[in-house]
């Protein structure tokens, strides 16, 4: 029995994965300054990403159209340890200063 619902499982997760394909291509290569983008949001009809470990504690607003950036917005009371993701509520843009990939960083934080 056990079996037989472990095998249902995997039958179903597969056709629920390959269900759920979405095909997408390249619009725009990245300029070289934000070449390590480690998170992404549309907000206010922006894109908005910021760069991984050891870089300017700065958020980059890109043209959807052709990838330039339109706007660099300077974290001043931020550094960027280790940033890993972004995300958005109605008021705020929260940084996820988290990446700890070794497992001993104690200085994780959210802006």
């Amino acid at each position: 029995m056990k079996y037989s619902n472990l095998l249902f499982l995997c039958f179903f997760s597969v056709l629920f994965l390959k269900a759920q394909t979405v095909s997408t291509s390249d619009k725009f290569n990245l300029i070289e300054s934000i070449s390590e983008t480690s998170g992404l949001i549309y907000y206010d009809n922006k894109l908005i990403t910021h760069n991984d470990s050891g870089n300017a504690a700065e958020l980059y607003e890109i043209n959807s159209v052709n990838g330039s950036i339109t706007r660099t917005i300077t974290i001043s009371n931020a550094t960027n340890i280790d940033w890993e993701d972004i995300a958005q509520d109605d008021t705020y843009i929260y940084i996820g200063d988290i990446g700890n990939n070794s497992g001993s960083r104690t200085d994780l934080k959210f802006y």
